[in-house]
């Protein structure tokens, strides 16, 4: 039996795609199998990137053995989610079928990959459930299709499980009920919308997670809708539904209640289920600065932005030398979201200058927009760019405040950097009450909460209390966080998040628990034909 040909299927979305390219990488070298990895050109060179990070001196063969094919030109607006499914949907039929007739394939940028063995199985995002049934329409059973799912666990169970397990249940079977009942001039996607975004005021109650109110699920008003549940009419848990299996980036060695609730109800079903978590790049622990990256003809060339990693660099061993281990806290909302009231960001600023406690600032989101009252300090740096990883892995690295987005919670848990939570939306609300009040590791900022549904009382603390929502009420809230992240109280869940980083740090050592369902997944389903 020789080995197997993986298809893998990326939308031009980089928080679901990097710890995709590790997990290919993982899955190339366990297994020895090609890999077709469809990307969107505008990541091209990012992914290859990634991946070719992955290998080292002594393993070019296997890295050769991993075809990076844009099928998504660049001219594509990437800005706009509904343009970019529906742009992929036009364009991934073409080339699915040209790979399993054994046809040559074309990338955008006009390169020609020699045609591979027929498809073992199919990996691809669990948002585009229009690939999907292209796949199935064009080979059926005969190859074994898997959603890749990136988030926490307990989003998922929140969005796509029945309701006994603190699941939304049949949303679309609701949505369509009410759409039908509303006649002409009903638009599908609002009662889609609608159902995902209702609340009662009723205890959700996930196994695992502290029960909240359902309107805690929504702390911040943005600026933007939603795009990711009614731009897919609803069909988001076809990938689930309708594919064979789940691949889940999230890891077992601290979500083991939710990973259990997940591989159950899929079971049930007779779905197979493989939680690869955390998949960090191999270098991740030694936190390095990256020194270089791939161009379009894997050649090496001069790393971007040098310049701000050089000056983090600096910022950071200064600092260590100046006020030690563990002294600098790193401030990033992530690439989307931004605070929706500014004097809240200034007030942080402030607290970390006022307190004597240097910090990092990223304010990589487009809606950024820095306070203007916001005072100079040598305490302080700000870039638009910072590279994240080797941050969190620095000695003089203490705290984090973070929006909580899994791809920030993963790493900073791998680095045993606790946290202090400001989520926007999403898997946010979910992580940061997990982490601040089972796991131990953060504090959760309540002050900082807007909007109608924000400024409702919460169940944490008695469901009497809302919170003021003012900058007064944050500036003291973030004083007192600073202060007893410094005392015995962050001691506690620094010990915690270091803890919880043994744990991640086992999930790939040995017979640990993502090495054992990657092994499942390769005896299964990466081998060629005889």
């Amino acid at each position: 039996m020789s080995a197997g040909h993986i298809v893998v299927v990326s939308l031009p979305l980089w928080g679901h795609t990097r710890p995709l390219c590790v997990f290919t990488a993982k899955l190339q070298k366990a297994s020895g199998s090609i890999v077709t990895f469809f990307v969107a050109e505008l990541l091209l060179a990012k992914v290859k990137a990634e991946i070719a990070r992955q290998y080292g001196e002594g393993e070019e063969e296997g890295l050769k053995r991993i075809r990076i094919i844009s099928i998504l030109n660049s001219k594509r607006d990437n800005a706009d989610l509904p343009k970019v499914i529906a742009a992929y949907t036009t364009v991934y039929d073409a080339p699915y079928k040209a790979l399993v007739v054994g046809e040559s394939l074309v990338c955008t940028t006009g390169q020609v990959y020699d045609p591979a063995p027929f498809p073992s199985a199919v990996i691809l995002d669990f948002l585009a459930p229009a690939q999907l049934q292209l796949t199935r329409l064009l080979t059926g059973t005969r190859v074994p299709i898997f959603a890749w799912v990136t988030g926490s666990a307990p989003v998922i169970i929140r969005y796509y499980c029945p309701e006994n397990v603190g699941g939304l249940g049949d949303v679309a079977g609701r949505a369509k009920k009410n759409f039908e009942e509303a006649g002409e001039g009903a638009v599908l996607e609002r009662f889609i919308e609608a159902e995902y975004g209702r609340f009662s005021g009723e205890v959700i109650h996930i196994p695992g997670m502290p029960p909240m109110f359902d309107y805690e699920c929504f702390p911040q008003e943005l600026p933007f809708s939603e795009p990711l549940f009614n731009t897919m009419e609803g069909k988001l848990f076809q990938t689930l539904n309708d594919s064979d299996g789940t691949v889940i980036n999230t890891s077992e060695a601290y979500e083991s209640v939710f990973i259990e609730t997940l591989r159950s109800w899929l079971g049930d079903m007779g779905k197979a289920f493989f939680s690869v978590g955390p998949t960090l790049p191999v270098d991740f622990q030694r936190g390095e600065l990256v020194k270089e990256k791939i161009d379009d003809n894997s050649s090496h060339i001069k790393v971007e932005h040098e310049a701000e990693q050089k000056e983090v660099a600096e910022f950071l061993e200064s600092a260590l030398q100046r006020y030690g281990k563990e002294s600098v806290i790193f401030i990033s909302f992530g690439s989307t979201y931004w605070p929706p009231d500014n004097s809240f960001v200034e007030e942080i600023l402030n607290i970390m200058i006022e307190k004597d406690f240097p910090f990092i600032f990223a304010y990589g989101s487009p809606a950024a927009k820095l306070p203007e009252g916001l005072k100079s300090s040598p305490k302080g740096l700000l870039a638009k760019w910072v590279p994240q990883q080797y941050i969190l892995n620095h000695p003089a690295l203490g705290w984090f405040l973070t929006h909580c987005g899994q791809g920030s919670t993963t790493e900073a848990l791998s680095s045993g950097v606790p946290m202090i939570c400001y989520p926007f939306t999403s898997d946010q609300p979910f992580n940061a009450a997990y982490l601040s009040l089972t796991l131990d590791v953060a504090f959760e900022l309540i002050q900082i909460r807007t909007g109608a549904l924000g400024k409702k009382p919460l169940l944490r603390t008695g469901g009497q209390v809302a919170p003021l929502s003012t900058r007064e009420a944050v500036r003291e809230e973030i004083a007192k966080v600073v202060d007893e992240a410094r005392g015995a109280v962050g001691r506690r869940k620094r010990a915690n998040a270091r803890r919880i980083q043994g744990l991640l740090r086992g999930a790939w050592e040995g017979e640990g628990l993502a090495v054992r369902d990657l092994k499942k997944f390769v005896d299964t389903y990466c081998k060629g034909d005889a």
